[in-house]
């Protein structure tokens, strides 16, 4: 599993502690700043994912799941996130 958030401040914050919280042995978790979200910004390889999932609207943060090769869209909220995490794509 792996998780990608998103953000600056206190939403990508929240975000992230809670990709963070409980172990998992197959779970990484990576957090970008926003610019960095253009082609030559992040790694080709989470290019070809991360930027063709729109950008939710107004959002200051927003994390990505994925399973495999299956990837929820994205999740701005916390609670929201724990949810996607426990429950298989």
């Amino acid at each position: 599993m792996q998780v990608v958030v998103v953000g600056d401040g206190p939403s990508a914050e929240r975000l992230e502690a809670q990709a963070l919280a409980g172990f998992a042995v197959n779970k990484t978790v990576i957090r970008i700043a926003p610019e960095r979200m253009v082609p030559a910004g992040i790694p080709e390889a989470l290019a070809e994912t991360l930027l063709q999932a729109p950008k939710p609207d107004s959002a200051q943060a927003w994390a990505i799941v994925c399973r495999g090769h299956t990837c929820l869209p994205p999740i701005t909220d916390a609670e929201a996130l724990a949810e996607a995490l426990q429950n298989p794509i």
